[in-house]
Protein backbone atom coordinates (compact mmCIF):
# COMPACT_ATOMS: atom_id res chain seq x y z
CA UNK A 1 0.00 0.00 0.00
CA UNK A 2 1.55 4.01 -1.00
CA UNK A 3 0.56 6.46 1.08
CA UNK A 4 0.48 9.79 -0.19
CA UNK A 5 2.62 12.57 1.51
CA UNK A 6 1.06 14.26 4.81
CA UNK A 7 -0.64 17.22 4.45
CA UNK A 8 -1.81 20.05 6.61
CA UNK A 9 -4.89 20.32 8.59
CA UNK A 10 -6.41 23.07 6.46
CA UNK A 11 -6.15 20.96 3.34
CA UNK A 12 -9.65 18.68 3.01
CA UNK A 13 -9.78 15.49 1.48
CA UNK A 14 -11.59 15.15 -1.75
CA UNK A 15 -12.88 12.02 -0.82
CA UNK A 16 -15.43 10.62 1.98
CA UNK A 17 -13.44 7.12 3.38
CA UNK A 18 -10.93 6.43 5.90
CA UNK A 19 -7.89 8.52 6.33
CA UNK A 20 -4.73 7.59 8.44
CA UNK A 21 -4.54 10.97 10.72
CA UNK A 22 -1.30 12.01 12.04
CA UNK A 23 -2.01 13.63 15.78
CA UNK A 24 -0.63 12.74 19.49
CA UNK A 25 0.91 9.04 18.76
CA UNK A 26 3.29 7.35 17.29
CA UNK A 27 1.05 4.58 16.23
CA UNK A 28 -1.28 5.08 13.13
CA UNK A 29 -4.14 6.61 14.01
CA UNK A 30 -7.62 6.54 11.15
CA UNK A 31 -10.02 8.65 10.61
CA UNK A 32 -13.40 8.62 8.23
CA UNK A 33 -13.95 11.95 6.28
CA UNK A 34 -17.43 12.37 5.58
CA UNK A 35 -16.96 15.29 3.21
CA UNK A 36 -17.36 17.56 5.46
CA UNK A 37 -16.32 16.69 9.24
CA UNK A 38 -13.84 14.17 10.35
CA UNK A 39 -14.59 11.62 13.06
CA UNK A 40 -13.30 10.73 16.29
CA UNK A 41 -9.87 8.53 15.54
CA UNK A 42 -9.41 4.77 16.09
CA UNK A 43 -5.93 2.53 16.00
CA UNK A 44 -7.71 0.25 13.88
CA UNK A 45 -9.77 1.43 10.60
CA UNK A 46 -12.20 -1.71 10.78
CA UNK A 47 -13.49 -0.85 14.13
CA UNK A 48 -13.02 3.31 13.32
CA UNK A 49 -15.64 2.26 10.33
CA UNK A 50 -18.52 1.38 13.02
CA UNK A 51 -17.97 4.94 14.62
CA UNK A 52 -17.54 6.85 11.48
CA UNK A 53 -20.66 9.11 12.44
CA UNK A 54 -19.11 10.33 15.83
CA UNK A 55 -17.88 13.76 14.66
CA UNK A 56 -14.53 14.76 16.02
CA UNK A 57 -14.18 17.56 18.43
CA UNK A 58 -10.78 18.06 16.61
CA UNK A 59 -11.42 18.85 13.05
CA UNK A 60 -8.05 19.98 12.44
CA UNK A 61 -6.11 16.79 10.89
CA UNK A 62 -3.15 16.35 9.25
CA UNK A 63 -3.79 13.52 7.13
CA UNK A 64 -2.21 10.87 4.54
CA UNK A 65 -4.60 8.59 1.74
CA UNK A 66 -3.88 6.11 -0.55
CA UNK A 67 -1.59 7.11 -3.99
CA UNK A 68 -3.12 5.81 -6.95
CA UNK A 69 -0.56 3.48 -8.50
CA UNK A 70 0.43 4.56 -11.76
CA UNK A 71 -0.84 2.53 -14.91
CA UNK A 72 0.98 0.25 -16.93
Amino acid sequence: MKLTSIFPAHTRPARKGIYRVHQFSGRPQYAYWNGRFWSIWAFDPELLYRYRNFHSCFQNKRWRGLAEEPKK
